[in-house]
């Protein structure tokens, strides 16, 4: 580090360190982390037995402190998380704020219980999705474009995520960069393992600390003060500042938990933090805040704070002023009002994983928890036990799945390991080390897919599956009583951790009816809650015949953790349900009147009556706008489906319907002359969506749905010399079975296929596949179509055989066996051969490449005897 700064400045941060930073015969010791670090962890237990602190203070949500005594109860197990979700009138906003065993923010909170030391959270509870969002002045194009890429991925998510521990201004500083260049570190993180995970567990607590504060000082002083703002950080120190000034004033002994990145700037200007005005801009994080009261009393059983689940704050102007009043006066000039919710969720190890997007903390969580619980076991080499034990649990994986790996795989990758962390100067492999070794012993031969296999299990075993779990509480989510009340109500069974099933009759039974809406808003709403194993697939129009729907559901920690998630959209799951198809609804693109009909379809599908007016009304703006013929199309089949199912998806009004369905048929036969040069790709659909015309203006009389439009249009289509030999077929069909032509004219449209040029001759199939898609029967009895196919197959080549021969399969399989076997009957007798000839198995092709082997030596020793 000495060679990158003067050793002047060096000296100035580590005489602070030991001055201001971690002074144990000081009032306020400050403990820099980095959000969940094992050796921060470690070295913050040490800390605490020596300093014997009155009150910790942590980085950490303020609003958030009532939830202390759930958090740090010995029947929560991590990972855990505070949930934060904030609901304007336009917008909506999700903050985490996950706690892993080894994080040392719940280290600090499980230590402060067991001791009996009071603990508090000093940060904001919310800082504007739209600072996160800035890009900060100087950040390199590469680390720009993952920011990018990260809101983009949260947007896609729904609502917006933002995890209230961030560490990109630290990890992205240009000091950082360049430490990261001198040391030969490939990242920010195989940087921080080598110097504090491994390398600071044989260092004394205050050289630990001291590091951790040089180094994220002068990551820190690579931004500016412009930046520092931009990011929200000066605002946040501000606060937490007159937080540790307030709770000076009432205790002895402060321990201040904190990234590591703020340290600095809660040392400036702490002396006379209680004389400051609020910082210009406050007033809107702290019209944010949650109003929770008493928050530093313990909680009495059966009474929950008032930011419970159960309750939601409404913020306005006014309670913003009264909440800000403690610290100084602002001045408003526009009114807020929103709704805002806290309460502690269980997480999963692959949420918390940075490497699946968390902007903080260790990536490889598994492993890390594992090095954790070797250290609170007292193991002399933790590093050492870790990776021996992550090595056994990949060889036992991939033999699982017929890997071939063997025990010296891993006991070449276990040395491999050490000698690679011998090369790099570390006093231990650590992950990478470990990574970088299975990966040269267990790939066999070039990295590819198809070697893939072992770096791609011992990743997931490094990241891990484990769910934490809350302990019981008062303090519910509005969402999760009503889903398990819901359940009661149904009888769906919650009460273990495994699987069930359930057998539901849509059509006999009302109150089937209404557990088959519930369970479509839980998979609508991705809980992981149930899945259809059986019965109608309505929006993709599979299976619509069946009767009875079968499903598979089970309770988890999971599906509460998803349950949580979705209460940024409501209190109840109709609420959220209602709430995320209203966002599905603005996503809509415009005109697309199918993806509209699908919406539709599935509200009335989750019994969502309250959206089908709205729905409605859209689908029928959506009609008149609609130019695509397979939009439109769709969106009739759809309106079909809901007049036949209106007793099952609970649809009164029939009128409005059966105008929607007129709508789309007259609008849908008005585009047919848009098919003349249609996308090759998307051919086969349209003939499907010919055939559903068609077969539609035999259902209902042709003054009501405009057959007369649809038959002009079909004529206007058959004249066009460009149409695709798939829709000549199907549009030909369809007009001799309605009598506009005659039926001799399918034959000589084949003869002219079939006799063209060698283009047109190969596009002969397709257009037989047209024909069979509407008029298959033709083929069955008309025996001229059936000899100019004969006259076909004669003339090709062997190429063009080969060429064509897929084509006139697929066309075939438009008839059954029984079809296929009576027109076998006919081409036999057109070559003058019985019935049986076809129905002898072929010969095997391995025999006769024997045979003409055969042959040809034959022939060649004949030759050599002048025998011919």
């Amino acid at each position: 580090m000495g060679s990158i700064l003067q050793r002047e400045e060096m000296d100035q941060i580590a005489a602070i360190a030991a001055e201001k930073v971690y002074n144990l015969q000081s009032e306020i010791v400050f403990f820099p982390v980095r959000h969940h670090s094992p050796a921060c962890s470690y070295h913050l237990q040490q800390t605490i037995a020596a300093y014997k602190p009155d009150i910790i203070l942590i980085e950490g949500p303020s609003g958030s402190n009532a939830l202390i005594d759930i958090l740090s109860d010995g029947l929560t197990e991590p990972p855990v998380s505070i949930y934060y979700a904030r609901m304007g009138q336009e917008d909506m906003t999700a903050c985490y704020y996950p706690l892993l065993a080894y994080s040392p923010e719940y280290v600090a909170l499980r230590e402060a219980r067991r001791r009996g030391i009071p603990a508090r959270f000093i940060d904001l509870d919310y800082r504007s999705r739209s600072v996160t969002r800035q890009t900060v002045e100087g950040e390199s194009p590469a680390a720009n474009d993952e920011r990018t890429d990260q809101n983009e991925q949260d947007e896609s998510a729904g609502p917006d995520k933002i995890s209230l521990l961030d560490e990109s201004m630290l990890f992205r500083s240009e000091y950082i960069a360049r430490l990261c260049a001198k040391t030969g570190s490939r990242s920010f993180d195989e940087l921080w393992e080598n110097v504090f995970e491994i390398g600071g567990l044989r260092k004394p607590t205050a050289a630990f600390v001291s590091e951790v504060f040089t180094y994220c000082t002068l990551a820190r002083k690579g931004y500016s003060e412009e930046e520092l703002a931009a990011s929200g950080d000066l605002l946040r120190e501000a606060h937490m500042r007159r937080e540790i000034a307030a709770a000076a004033d009432k205790h002895g002994k402060l321990l201040v938990v904190t990234g590591g990145f703020h340290t600095w700037g809660l040392l400036d200007g702490l002396e006379t933090v209680s004389d400051s005005p609020m910082l210009a801009g406050e007033a809107s994080e702290t019209a944010c805040r949650m109003q929770v009261t008493n928050c530093n009393k313990p909680m009495l059983a059966g009474h929950a704070p008032k930011t419970s689940l159960g309750n939601t704050n409404a913020v306005d102007e006014g309670q913003s002023q009264a909440a800000a009043g403690q610290t100084g006066q602002i001045e408003r000039t526009e009114q807020t009002k929103q709704t805002e919710q806290v309460f502690p969720m269980v997480y999963s190890f692959e949420e918390a994983d940075r490497l699946n997007g968390y902007a903080s903390g260790m990536p490889y969580v598994n492993y890390y928890d594992a090095v954790w619980q070797a250290l609170q076991r007292g193991d002399a080499d933790p590093y050492i036990g870790v990776m021996s034990q992550f090595l056994a649990q990949l060889l036992q994986r991939l033999r699982r799945r017929s890997e071939p790996v063997s025990t010296a795989d891993a006991i070449e990758a276990h040395s491999l390991a050490q000698g690679l962390a011998l090369l790099r100067g570390k006093d231990a492999p650590g992950v990478y080390e470990l990574i970088d070794g299975v990966q040269s012993a267990f790939t066999k031969g070039e990295s590819s897919v198809a070697t893939a296999a072992p770096l791609e299990m011992l990743h997931k075993l490094l990241t891990g599956d484990k769910i934490g779990t809350v302990a019981r509480n008062s303090l519910e989510a509005p969402i999760v009583r009503d889903f398990k009340e819901t359940c009661r109500i149904y009888r769906l069974s919650i009460g273990g951790t495994g699987r069930s099933s359930r057998q539901l009759q849509l059509y006999a039974k009302e109150r089937h009816r209404k557990t088959s809406q519930f369970l479509h808003c839980a998979e609508f709403l991705d809980t992981g809650f149930c899945k259809r194993t059986s019965g109608p697939d309505w929006i993709n129009r599979r299976d619509v015949n069946l009767l009875r729907e079968s499903w598979d559901y089970g309770y988890s920690s999971l599906v509460e953790a998803r349950l949580i998630e979705n209460s940024i959209y409501g209190g109840t799951v109709a609420q959220a349900a209602i709430r995320k198809m209203e966002e599905r609804i603005a996503a809509l693109p415009d005109q697309q009147s199918e993806q509209a009909a699908k919406l539709l379809l599935q509200a009335l599908l989750m019994g969502l009556e309250q959206l089908g007016e709205r729905l409605y009304a859209l689908v029928e703006s959506f009609l008149s706008r609609d130019g695509s013929f397979v939009s439109l199309c769709g969106t009739l089949q759809i309106l079909l489906l809901l007049q036949e199912q209106r007793t099952l998806l609970g649809i009164a009004d029939g009128n409005r319907l059966s105008g929607l369905t007129r709508a789309a048929y007259g609008n849908a036969a008005g585009k047919l002359h848009t098919l003349a040069r249609p996308n090759p790709q998307e051919l086969g659909e349209i003939a499907d969506r010919l055939k559903l015309l068609y077969m539609l203006s035999l259902q209902v009389e042709s003054e009501e749905m405009a057959a007369g439009i649809f038959r002009e249009q079909l004529q206007e289509l058959l004249a066009d010399a460009g149409l695709p030999a798939l829709l000549e077929g199907v549009v030909a069909a369809i007009l001799v079975n309605l009598g506009s032509l005659e039926p001799n004219e399918l034959a000589r449209r084949a003869r002219a296929y079939i006799h063209g040029s060698e283009a047109q001759m190969l596009c002969t199939a397709q257009y037989l596949q047209g024909v069979f898609t509407v008029k298959r029967d033709i083929f069955l009895h008309d025996d001229r179509l059936l000899g100019e196919l004969d006259t076909l197959l004669e003339q090709l080549s062997h190429e063009q055989f080969v060429q064509l021969v897929p084509e006139l399969r697929l066309a075939f399989t438009y008839f059954t066996p029984v079809e296929i076997s009576k027109i076998a009957e006919r081409a036999a007798a057109l070559s003058g051969l019985a019935p049986q000839h076809y129905g002898r198995p072929a010969v095997d092709e391995a025999l006769l490449l024997r045979t003409r082997a055969l042959d040809e030596a034959i022939k060649e020793e004949f030759r050599q005897w002048s025998l011919i």
